[in-house]
């Protein structure tokens, strides 16, 4: 059954999606040539949203070129008030490639990509990134996670880091 904003209910293997970054720190650059960049694995933290730790993604099977991903972006920055940078994109099979440990020694759990879109389609194109182990008391949230954090950064290296687009200058006529 096609959600609120006409995509399919269940995101493929194959389907792309989005990690807006809003904060410069979460970018990374190559030290010889600061036009090669990236979403570091910061960016990739999940955050816990009052039953499971998750980070939202865009899908982009609507978008069909760049400009169109940073259209995305800027209004969801808009939208929490915060200034669009860039945005790293992922394979939803990479995410689910990746998988956290439950301590030393301990089982694997893969990480997925789920539709999250609101019913009244006031979230459109909108899913999570889930499947991250819950923190136990008194743990680090950065050393908890970085392992996975750090697979989905290479990951999206593989892909290209999408560039918030200078301004436009108005010119007169």
């Amino acid at each position: 059954m096609p959600l609120p904003s006409g995509l399919p209910d269940q995101v493929g293997d194959e389907e792309s999606v989005a990690r807006h970054v809003f904060t410069d720190r979460h970018i990374g650059s190559d030290a010889k040539d600061r036009s090669k960049k990236w979403a570091k694995a910061q960016a990739f933290l999940p955050q816990f949203d009052g039953h499971n730790w998750v980070f939202s993604v865009s899908r982009t099977l609507h978008l069909k070129d760049a400009e169109a991903i940073q259209r995305n972006g800027r209004a969801i920055g808009q939208l929490s008030g915060r200034s669009y940078k860039g945005s790293a994109l992922l394979v939803a099979k990479q995410v689910r490639s990746t998988a956290m440990k439950s301590g030393e020694g301990g089982e694997l759990q893969n990480l997925d990509v789920l539709a999250h879109e609101a019913a009244d389609g006031s979230t459109p194109y909108h899913a999570h990134v889930t499947g991250f182990l819950p923190l136990p008391e008194g743990a680090n949230m950065k050393e908890y996670f970085k392992e996975a954090s750090m697979d989905l950064e290479r990951h999206a290296k593989e892909q290209a880091f999408v560039v918030q687009a200078p301004p436009q200058e108005e010119t007169g006529t």
